[in-house]
């Protein structure tokens, strides 16, 4: 995992919930800078459930897979700016 790692931002998503909803779910693409690859983090109430290190594509990939099986309405999470 990267913890120790700073982790640029890639993208963001939440699924339009009240955040104590049990059924509330952030997910979050990052990319370590340094080696190029990926993690995806789901953070729900019970706390953040990061996955292993994956390429981009992948990483991508996976985040449209956990926004399907949700329920809720996604919305992206604007990411700051990079410079």
């Amino acid at each position: 995992m990267f913890e120790d790692r700073r982790m640029e931002l890639l993208a963001a998503w939440h699924n339009v919930r009240d955040p104590d909803d049990p059924e509330h779910m952030a997910v979050f693409v990052r990319r370590d800078p340094s080696g190029g690859l990926c993690e995806v983090e789901v953070r729900t109430p019970a706390g953040p459930k990061p996955q292993e290190p994956m390429s981009e594509a992948n990483a991508f990939a996976l985040a449209a897979q956990i926004r399907r099986a949700a329920r809720g309405t996604w919305q992206r999470i604007p990411a700051p700016a990079t410079a």
